[in-house]
C-alpha cells in the first residue's frame, strides 16, 4: 500500500461512518444564516422621548464574498426584514435598491457555520 493510501483511506472511512460532520466546515459546505433589519429615519428632526426615530423600508440587499462577487441576494418586507443562507465567512452587505437618495455604506459580516447571524441597518434618506 503506497503513503498516499495509507493516509487516504482512514480518511475516507471516517467520512463514510461519521458522515460529512468528519470534515473541515469549509470542505463539508456548512452554512449559517444572516437575519437583518433595514430602518430609515421617520421624519427629520429630533425624535419625541420614548419614540425612536425610525420606519422599515423596502429594499434589496446583496451580499459578497471575499472576491466581491454577489452571493446571495435578498429583499426585505414590509417590516424590513430580510434573511439569506450563506456559507460560512465574511461577507459585506451591499444595499441594492431602497429609491431615490437611500445610501447606506457597506456592511462586513461574518457567518458561522450552523447560526443566525443578526444585523440591524440603518439607511440614510438624506433627511435633516
Amino acid at each position: 500500500m503506497t503513503k498516499l493510501a495509507q493516509i487516504a483511506l482512514p480518511l475516507l472511512l471516517a467520512v463514510i461512518v461519521l458522515g460529512p460532520s468528519a470534515m473541515p466546515a469549509d470542505a463539508a459546505g456548512a452554512k449559517g444564516t444572516l437575519a437583518g433589519h433595514l430602518w430609515t429615519q421617520a421624519h427629520g428632526g429630533p425624535a419625541t422621548p420614548g419614540q425612536k426615530n425610525r420606519r422599515p423600508v423596502k429594499a434589496q440587499v446583496s451580499a459578497r464574498n471575499t472576491r466581491n462577487l454577489v452571493v446571495a441576494r435578498a429583499s426585505s418586507d414590509s417590516k424590513g426584514e430580510f434573511r439569506m443562507t450563506l456559507p460560512a465567512g465574511r461577507y459585506l452587505l451591499h444595499l441594492e435598491s431602497a429609491g431615490l437618495g437611500a445610501r447606506l455604506k457597506d456592511v462586513a459580516v461574518d457567518i458561522k457555520a450552523g447560526t443566525t447571524t443578526h444585523v440591524e441597518l440603518m439607511i440614510d434618506n438624506g433627511m435633516r
